[in-house]
């Protein structure tokens, strides 16, 4: 009969997962890699944990969970628990992974500090409704969640020696260092000006020696001089074949059996509710004994009131502490509800600010032809905008040819910018000395928008 694990490892990277059961005792796990998985995190979790049952315990490494190291002063921290360590870090880092401090967890594990008199921290958060969501799949598996955390450090398990530094390029982030002494993690993406800086500052800080460097982006793309030695891996194994991805995941469960979660900043699970059914059980148990041994009745006439107070007290507590959880229901659906309309938001000036920038560029275009197009025998007077949306260029012509030569030029130079153009409207008027002038509109608009008839463009009486 085969042995029950003690702890199910699942990694969530995009669209694969990968999940180990651990056993201990020197018996290697059994690992499993599903591709094209949902990109989903919690739906990617679900799918890991319904192909069996896991052990009772399971520990969620997530590569979306935002990650990064932060240094405060030694001052700012100091006298500080566990509890507040963690909020003023929370409030900290808000500008930088975006999570408000009051709707997110955090967890936190000490990184090496690059001046003296300040301290490093590297950080793992994720978003409350996210980590609930995760924690509810765990529980629909008849488990318990052990902590949420990311692969960063872990990348290169069984690759090279444990000792060795080493560069890991994840998807949306970093990691600098060794497993037992992470220097650096940048929470940002391979290329971008501030991943560019700071792994150049920390290869340049490293000075002499070798490092391994595997994932997303090849060595090429940071700046390094000797005496320092950047050894190529390639991409990370747990992004390689499933094979490789197989034997990368057993050596990552072989360094947690031997360390633990100390190396990783993890998040906790929520805390476990008090079991008050448990303890309403517990004291009718103590009242039905209380009764069997009471020898007379003036004895149990005197501990019946007692047992009684307290499970009238207990049933209070429970009452309450229910009342509490519907509360925070509530206020986790209304957060939910706030980031939808937020995200909404956020799309709608998207569309605007495209919608700005097209307009701007139509008007641009516009003003180029018309200062490029101009026969002779044309003088404009006005380029206005109109009901809908609609310009109208008016001018004077000294005949109708011009101002139909001046028409079709402009149509021809709009036209693959997208504007309509309607023919010109003139009307014929006569100076005191008895020329003839005349006076027209052009309507334009992009396309799509009807070009209504300008109102300038009606007959005049000659």
């Amino acid at each position: 009969m085969a042995s029950k694990p003690r702890l199910t490892i699942v990694c969530l990277l995009q669209h694969r997962v990968l999940r180990a059961d651990t056993f201990g005792g020197g018996q290697p796990p059994l690992v499993e890699v599903i591709d094209d998985a949902p990109a989903d995190s919690q739906l990617a979790l679900r799918a890991a944990l319904q192909r069996q049952r896991p052990a009772g315990r399971v520990l969620v490494l997530d590569e979306s969970a935002w990650t990064q190291t932060i240094e405060l002063g030694e001052a700012a921290v100091a006298g500080l628990d566990p509890t507040e360590l963690r909020r003023a870090i929370a409030y900290e880092i808000e500008p930088m992974s975006g999570l408000s401090p009051t709707a997110s967890r955090l967890g936190l594990c000490e990184a090496v500090a690059t001046t003296t008199g300040r301290r490093s921290f590297w950080i793992c958060q994720i978003a409350e409704t996210a980590a609930r969501a995760l924690e509810a799949e765990v529980a629909a598996a008849h488990a318990r969640l052990l902590g949420i955390t990311t692969p960063c450090g872990l990348g290169l398990a069984g690759a090279v020696d444990e000792g060795e530094a080493r560069v890991e390029v994840w998807d949306g982030s970093t990691y600098c260092g060794t497993p037992e002494r992470p220097e650096l993690v940048i929470g940002a993406r391979a290329g971008q000006r501030s991943w560019t800086q700071s792994i150049g500052d920390w290869l340049a800080r490293r000075g002499d020696g070798t490092i391994a460097w595997s994932g997303a982006a090849r060595p090429v793309a940071a700046t390094t001089t000797p005496p320092t030695t950047l050894v190529d891996h390639g991409p990370l194994p747990a992004t390689g074949d499933p094979e490789a991805a197989g034997v990368w995941l057993a050596a990552v469960a072989g360094v947690l059996e031997r360390a633990g979660l100390r190396l990783l900043p993890t998040v906790a699970p929520s805390a476990r509710p008090l079991k008050i059914r448990a303890a309403v059980v517990a004291l009718v148990l103590a009242l039905a004994t209380a009764l069997l041994l009471a020898y007379d009745d003036h004895r149990l006439r005197a501990a019946l009131p007692d047992l009684v107070t307290r499970l009238e007290t207990a049933q209070r507590e429970r009452q309450q502490i229910q009342a509490r959880r519907r509360a925070t229901d509530a206020e986790l659906r209304q957060l939910a509800e706030h980031e939808a309309e937020t995200a909404a938001l956020v799309t709608a000036i998207d569309g605007i600010e495209v919608l700005w920038r097209q307009q701007q560029e139509h008007v641009e275009q516009l003003l180029r032809s018309l200062a490029a197009v101009r026969p002779r025998g044309v003088m404009l007077r006005s380029v206005d905008t109109v009901a809908g949306g609609v310009t109208e260029i008016s001018g004077i012509g000294v005949e109708p040819k011009s101002v139909d030569e001046f028409a079709a030029e402009l149509a021809a130079a709009l036209r693959s910018g997208g504007w309509e153009v309607r023919p010109a409207q003139s009307s014929e008027r006569r100076t005191p000395d008895g020329h003839a002038l005349y006076d027209f509109s052009i309507g334009v608009a992009p396309e799509g928008r009807a070009v209504a008839r300008p109102a300038s463009a009606r007959k005049r009486a000659p």
